[in-house]
């Protein structure tokens, strides 16, 4: 094994350990912010990113629009680079996600977003970046140094990051709320309707001018001066773009079953289920309850999540296994839904990265809308599982692929039950839909990764990439 390659297994090996530092320690600002958005909720939040920092930020928009209500969008940066345009911004919350803080595009969103007004916070591992630099608030991933041309740790830290913080806001001001806090006069005058100062939890929406003040001075409460950091640098390609898979695979009939059962897991990471919490998949039911960081079940999933993470690491094994099969295809299709598919998105870039296998990712629902078409026997189809929701739907695909002749490949964590029908690889885990999915991120880098050492690649150094890419 080259030094390199040594270089990117230890750097792989240090997730759990940077899930749990940022969790039994969250960055005092993620405090800050959230009490800032709780008082004055933003019209919108926006994320900008590039590469596999994209995927992080893609996770962040299901974060805040499942669990925190919030319109989210992901900015184009484009709009303000290229085309010298872009969305208003005023009143809305800009999170800026970034490895390295030296994308120029990403970079030149912050500052149109300063201009306009709006709140504006930086999830970087280097704290000297030019981006720390440009934000009103900055919280350092704390990743350590990560050489590697592919990121993972860094992602995982991100979207680590950007749970706590999700687990903060709880559920923002709807927007009729929002909307009669702004109603003009009876008189036409158009002045504000002013709303009292509301009890802790409610989230009533504060009167403009109360609203404004309290944010300024929630942002003064956080003078932030830039500090020395651990600084780690971007991969990935400038855009997202779904490719299209050809040929290889084979049948499904000889599929390991690779499966670790939740009493296994259970007394591995040390996470006690409480069976009345397991999330059914399949069904739209009600809206999920205000996150809160310090509720029993989003507490102890946290707590759990650091050890699922050495759990999915022990099980080089059995990613081996699936290795040798993939290790032979040229293209294949990535599948997930809900949590799922931003790891999906993270799961194909590290196969093209690592393993130069050219990899479409899909959400599950899209993927039954055009590209199923292209699925036969040399097609293969690697779906992903969080075990939550959004699981019917990926099995109803992991079936159409099935039926088709084609050769599907699952990898599950999370609240999952195991089926004959359908085996997998599994990490059955007591923990809630969005922290299995960054299980799930681990156990992809590991198949890219093994795919790569089967087909004689170094994963750590692909060609005609460097650590950090910028892009204008």
């Amino acid at each position: 094994m080259g030094r390199a390659l040594e270089r990117l297994y230890a750097e792989m090996s240090e997730q759990p350990e940077v899930a749990r530092r940022l969790i039994d320690a969250p960055p005092s600002v993620l405090e800050t912010v959230a009490r800032s958005v709780r008082a004055a909720p933003p019209r919108a939040i926006v994320l900008v990113a590039r590469g596999s920092s994209d995927h992080a930020a893609t996770f962040g928009r299901y974060l805040f629009e499942v669990r925190n209500r919030a319109l989210t969008s992901l900015a184009a940066p484009s709009a303000f680079t290229l085309y010298g345009s872009g969305p208003d911004l005023r009143d809305t919350l800009v999170i800026a996600v970034s490895q390295s803080g030296r994308g120029e595009d990403v970079i030149a969103v912050i500052r149109a977003a300063r201009r306009a007004g709006a709140r504006t916070l930086a999830i970087v591992n280097d704290t000297a970046s030019p981006l720390a630099s440009e934000a009103e608030w900055v919280v350092d991933i704390a990743a350590g140094p990560e050489e590697s041309v592919p990121a993972t740790k860094t992602v995982l830290a991100q979207m680590t990051v950007l749970a706590l913080l999700s687990s903060r806001f709880g559920v923002l001001a709807k927007p009729d709320e929002r909307a009669r806090a702004t109603t003009p006069g009876a008189d036409g005058s158009g002045a504000r309707l002013a709303v009292a100062p509301t009890a802790p939890g409610d989230r009533r929406a504060p009167d403009s001018a109360t609203a404004e003040s309290a944010a300024g001075a929630l942002r003064a409460e956080h003078v932030r001066a830039p500090e020395q950091g651990s600084s780690a640098r971007a991969a990935g390609s400038e855009e997202d773009a779904r490719g299209q898979p050809g040929a290889g695979g084979d049948s499904r009939a000889d599929q390991p079953r690779l499966t670790v059962g939740v009493d296994a897991c259970e007394r591995e990471a040390g996470a006690a289920p409480d069976r009345t919490t397991s999330t059914q998949s399949g069904a739209s039911g009600d809206v999920p309850a205000t996150p809160d960081e310090r509720s029993p079940t989003e507490a102890a999933s946290l707590a759990a999540l650091p050890d699922a993470l050495g759990i999915a690491l022990s099980r080089e094994a059995e990613v081996r296994a699936y290795a040798q099969e993939l290790a032979q295809v040229e293209h294949l299709f990535v599948v997930g839904r809900g949590f799922a598919y931003p790891i999906a998105l993270e799961t194909a870039l590290k196969f093209e990265e690592m393993a130069r296998l050219h990899a479409g990712a899909w959400s599950s629902a899209d993927f039954l809308h055009g590209p199923v078409t292209l699925v036969g026997p040399a097609h293969p189809v690697l779906a992903l599982d969080a075990g939550g929701r959004s699981t019917a739907q990926v099995l109803e695909a992991v079936r159409t692929v099935a039926d088709r002749g084609a050769r599907p490949l699952l990898l599950r964590v999370g609240r999952i039950e195991a089926s004959a029908e359908l085996p997998a690889l599994t990490v059955a885990c007591d923990l809630e839909e969005h922290h299995a999915a960054m299980v799930l991120l681990v156990l992809g880098q590991l198949l890219a990764r093994e795919v790569a050492v089967a087909r004689g690649l170094d994963p750590a150094t692909p060609p005609g990439l460097t650590k950090v890419t910028s892009t204008r």
